[in-house]
C-alpha cells in the first residue's frame, strides 16, 4: 500500500542516558494487531548519542516513522490494542482546591490588585483629579517606589511636596514624539546607555519663561507644565536645566515595566496628556524607600499606592495585544485546519491557531492553548509531557469536528527562554526538580501571561469552552479575561521513567491536576514504562521550532566533511506536518541521515518562516496559490521576495562549532552559494528526496523549475510524471546534480 504522507510520533520508551541523546522517532509497537493496512518503515537500527553545544541532558529512543495512508478514520481502530488509559474526557469532579474551582470569582478577575496595594482604577481617579500616587516596581527590579502625578495638573505646592520627600532629581516622563517636537535629545546615545534598565533620559531643562535659578519648586513646576503643554516650542527653554525629562517606551509597561512608562500610562488611562511628573521616594535617613515603608509612607501621606504589576495585568485585559496577520487551510497530518496567524502588537512575534470547523455561536468549543517547547514539541524530549499534550490535543479537536488550538510562542520553559530552561536541565540532572532548579536560578516558576492567548480565542469568536489543560494557572489566566470555561478536558500523556518526576513535581508543586488513576501510576515507584494513552492516531512529526538552534552529533574533530543540514523555521511544516511544503520532511530525513552518519549538525534557523517573507505573508500566498498561482507567482502579486533569506548567521554557528569544509544537504543553489560566500568550503552536496504528494507536487517543481532546486533525474522523473505523487522519500547522493553543486 502506498503512503502519501510519512508521519512520526513522539510515542516512544527512550533509554536512560548522561549525555544528550536526540529523539529520532518512536519504538515499533503494534496498533492495529495482525492485517493492518498501516506500514511501518525502519529507519533507525541503532541508538547512538547526540550531543548539543548547548548544554543540557534529553534522552533518545530507537526510531521508527509510521506511513498512514489518506483517510480521516486511519488509526482509529488502533485503539482497541492500546491501554485505554486517561482517556479525556470533561473534567466534571475535580478535586477541591485544586485551583479549577469556580467558588471564589475574584480569584480570575485581574482589576482585583495585590494584596497591600489599591486597585488601578482608584490610581486613575486620583491621577484625573491632579492628586499624586505611589507607584512600585517589582522587587527584582529597581525594587523603588516614585511618586507620581500628571504633569499638566502639577502645582508648586506638588512640586515641593515631591521634592521634599524624593531624591530632588525630579523627571518628567514624555513620548518620543513630543520629545522630537521640543528638540530634546537622548542625554546619552542608546548605543552607549550603559544604566542598568536603559533609562532614556534626555537633556536637561528649565524653562525659558517665568523662572528665575529653575531650581525653586515654583520654577520646576513652571517648567513641567511648558513641557506638559502642546503649545510650547523648542525655544521655550533653557539647556541644561533642573527638569530631567525622560523618553517613554512605546507600549508602555507591555513593552518596558518602569516607572517611566507606568507614570505615562497612568496620565493617558485618567484621559490627560501623555506626560507625567516622578521622583523616586527616599527614607528619613535619605536611603531608597522599600516597602514596607512606602506603605507606610503613602498611608501617612493619604496616597494611593499602587504595583506596576498590577497596571500590568489591568492594560493587558484592555488593550489590544494582536491583529490578524494571514490565514489558510493547511493539510495537516491531522487533517484539514484553517491556521490564522497573529500577530503581536508588542514585540512583533507571530502566534498561530489551527482552527477546526465552524465556530458558530462560540459556546463550548474545544480548546488548546498551547505554550511552546523547542525540546519537547520538535526534539519529542522525554524530559517534559509537551509534545505529547500537543498531539493529543490536535487528535481530539479533529476527532471532535469542532475546535481550536491557539500556539503561544515566548513561552518557552513556561516564560523563562531556552537557555534558562537548560540550564535548570543541568541542576536537575544534580538532583533538583523543576520547580527548585528554577529558584535556584533565581527564576520564576512558572511566568507565563495568557493575555494574548485570550484575545485571540475572542477575536476568533470563541466566548466559552471546553479547555484541554491539566494546569490550573493556565484556567485562571484564560478566565480572567473575561473567558467563561464551561469544562474541563486533562491532557493524560505518556508516564515514562524519564518524565515521571516531573509530573509528579507538576502535580505536587504546582497543582497540575489529572486524575485518580494517572496519580496512582504517578505514585507507583514501578511505573513508568507504559503507553498508556488512548489516543494513537495521528500524532506529531520530529519537529523542529522558532530558535536559532544547533544540534551536534558525534566529533566534529578536524572540521572536515561534516555533514550539515541548515534548515530554515517552518512552523506549519515542521510542527504541524503541512502537506503543502516538504519542510518537514526535509528535516526529518536530514536528522535521520545524520543519526547514520554517527556526525554531523544540523542548524535550525529562526525567522526564515516563508522562505523569509514571515509567517502572516506565507498564508497570504498560500490564498493565492488556491487560486491558482504557484508560490513564485504568489510571492510577487504580493509584492514581496520569492527568497529573502540570509546564511550569515548560519555560517557563523557553523564556524564557531568548529566546521570548516562540509557534505551539504540541501537541493537549494542559493543556500549552497549563501553558505559558501562566508568562507565554507562545500566539497559535496546530498539532495534531499522527500515524499511526493498530490498536496505538493507543484510546489515541488516549481521550486526546480523557477528556483533551480536539483533534485536528481529519478526524482525529476516523478515529478514530471502526471499520475506520481504518491511515494518517493530518502535522500540520494551528487551524481545527478548540477554541475557547481
Amino acid at each position: 500500500m502506498a503512503s502519501s504522507i510519512s508521519l512520526s510520533t513522539p510515542f516512544y520508551r527512550p533509554s536512560v542516558c548522561k549525555q544528550l541523546k536526540l529523539f529520532t522517532g518512536l519504538h515499533k509497537f503494534s496498533l492495529n494487531g495482525p492485517g493492518s493496512d498501516l506500514s511501518f518503515l525502519q529507519l533507525n537500527a541503532s541508538v547512538s548519542s547526540a550531543t548539543f553545544r548547548i548544554k543540557a541532558t534529553l534522552t533518545s529512543g530507537r526510531g521508527v516513522w509510521v506511513s498512514y495512508p489518506n483517510s480521516n478514520g486511519v488509526g482509529t481502530e488502533g485503539q482497541r490494542d492500546v491501554a485505554a488509559f486517561g482517556t479525556p474526557g470533561i473534567d466534571t469532579a475535580v478535586p477541591a482546591g485544586s485551583g479549577f474551582s469556580d467558588d471564589d470569582d475574584d480569584e480570575y478577575d485581574f482589576d482585583t490588585p495585590t494584596e497591600g496595594f489599591a486597585s488601578v482604577p482608584e490610581a486613575i481617579e486620583d491621577v484625573r483629579n491632579g492628586k499624586m500616587v505611589v507607584v512600585v516596581d517589582d522587587e527584582d527590579r529597581e525594587n523603588e517606589g516614585d511618586v507620581i502625578m500628571a504633569a499638566e495638573l502639577v502645582t508648586p505646592e506638588a512640586m515641593a511636596f515631591i521634592v521634599k520627600h524624593g531624591t530632588g532629581i525630579v523627571c518628567i516622563s514624555m513620548k518620543e514624539e513630543d520629545l522630537e517636537r521640543l528638540e530634546l535629545p537622548l542625554m546619552v546615545n542608546s548605543q552607549y546607555n550603559d544604566e542598568k534598565l536603559r533609562t532614556a533620559f534626555t537633556v536637561t531643562v528649565d524653562a525659558k519663561h517665568g523662572t528665575t535659578t529653575g531650581v525653586s519648586a515654583r520654577d520646576r513646576a513652571t517648567t513641567v507644565l511648558a513641557l506638559a503643554s502642546k503649545d510650547s516650542k523648542p525655544s521655550d527653554f533653557n539647556r541644561p536645566g533642573h527638569i530631567f525629562p525622560l523618553m517613554y517606551r512605546e507600549g508602555g509597561v507591555l513593552k518596558r515595566a518602569g516607572h517611566t512608562e507606568a507614570s505615562v500610562d497612568l496620565a493617558i488611562l485618567a484621559g490627560l496628556n501623555p506626560a507625567a511628573v516622578l521622583c523616586e521616594i527616599v527614607d528619613d535617613d535619605g536611603s531608597m524607600a522599600r516597602l514596607p515603608k512606602l506603605r507606610q509612607f503613602a498611608e501617612r501621606e493619604n496616597l494611593k499606592i499602587v504595583s506596576i504589576a498590577d497596571l500590568i495585568r489591568y492594560r493587558r485585559k484592555r488593550d489590544k495585544l494582536v491583529e490578524p496577520a494571514g490565514s489558510a487551510v493547511i493539510p495537516t497530518m491531522w487533517g484539514p485546519f484553517t491556521a490564522n496567524c497573529y500577530r503581536s502588537l508588542l514585540d512583533g512575534i507571530e502566534h498561530i491557531t489551527m482552527v477546526k470547523g465552524d465556530i458558530g455561536d462560540g459556546h463550548d468549543v474545544l480548546v488548546r492553548v498551547h505554550s511552546e517547547c523547542l525540546t519537547g514539541d520538535i526534539f519529542g524530549s522525554a524530559r517534559c509531557d509537551c509534545g505529547h499534550q500537543l498531539s493529543i490535543a490536535m487528535q481530539q479537536i479533529e476527532t471532535a469536528g469542532r475546535g481550536v488550538l491557539v500556539y503561544l510562542r515566548g513561552h518557552e520553559g513556561r516564560g523563562i527562554g531556552l537557555g534558562h530552561k537548560l540550564r535548570a536541565y543541568n541542576l536537575q540532572d544534580d538532583g533538583r526538580d523543576t520547580v527548585e532548579a528554577n529558584e535556584e536560578l533565581g527564576l520564576p516558576v512558572d511566568s507565563r501571561e495568557y493575555g494574548i492567548g485570550a484575545q485571540i480565542l475572542r477575536d476568533l469568536g470563541v466566548r466559552s469552552m471546553k479547555l484541554m489543560t491539566n494546569n490550573p494557572a493556565k484556567y485562571v489566566g484564560l478566565k480572567g479575561y473575561g473567558l467563561t470555561i464551561s469544562g474541563r478536558i486533562p491532557l493524560l500523556s505518556l508516564i515514562t521513567k524519564e518524565n515521571k518526576r516531573y509530573l509528579e513535581t507538576k502535580r505536587a508543586k504546582m497543582g497540575h491536576v489529572y486524575g485518580s488513576e494517572f496519580n496512582s501510576i504517578l505514585n507507583n515507584p514501578d511505573s513508568g514504562n507504559g503507553y498508556k494513552l488512548g489516543f494513537v492516531k495521528h500524532l506529531s512529526l520530529l519537529n523542529f521550532i522558532k530558535c536559532h538552534v544547533m544540534c551536534l552529533l558525534g566529533d566534529i574533530g578536524d572540521g572536515h566533511d561534516v555533514l550539515v543540514r541548515v534548515h530554515s523555521e517552518c512552523l506549519t511544516g515542521d510542527i504541524f506536518g503541512s502537506a503543502r511544503c516538504d519542510c518537514g520532511h526535509q528535516l526529518s530525513i536530514a536528522m535521520q541521515q545524520i543519526e547514520t552518519a554517527g556526525r554531523g549538525v544540523l542548524v535550525y534557523l529562526r525567522g526564515h518562516e516563508g522562505r523569509g517573507i514571515g509567517l502572516g505573508h506565507k498564508l497570504r500566498a498560500y490564498n493565492l496559490q488556491d487560486d491558482g498561482r504557484d508560490t513564485v507567482e504568489a510571492n510577487e502579486e504580493l509584492g514581496l521576495p520569492v527568497d529573502s533569506r540570509e546564511y550569515g548567521i548560519g555560517a557563523q554557528i557553523l564556524r564557531d562549532l568548529g566546521v570548516r569544509s562540509m557534505k551539504l544537504m540541501t537541493n537549494n543553489p542559493a543556500k549552497y552559494v549563501g553558505l559558501k560566500g562566508y568562507g565554507l568550503t562545500i566539497s559535496g552536496r546530498i539532495p534531499l528526496l522527500s515524499l511526493i504528494t498530490k498536496e505538493n507536487k507543484r510546489y515541488l517543481e516549481t521550486k526546480r523549475a523557477k528556483m533551480g532546486h536539483v533534485y536528481g533525474s529519478e526524482f525529476n522523473s516523478i515529478l514530471n510524471n502526471p499520475d506520481s505523487g504518491n511515494g518517493k522519500a530518502g535522500s540520494g547522493d551528487d551524481s545527478n546534480a548540477a554541475p557547481g553543486l
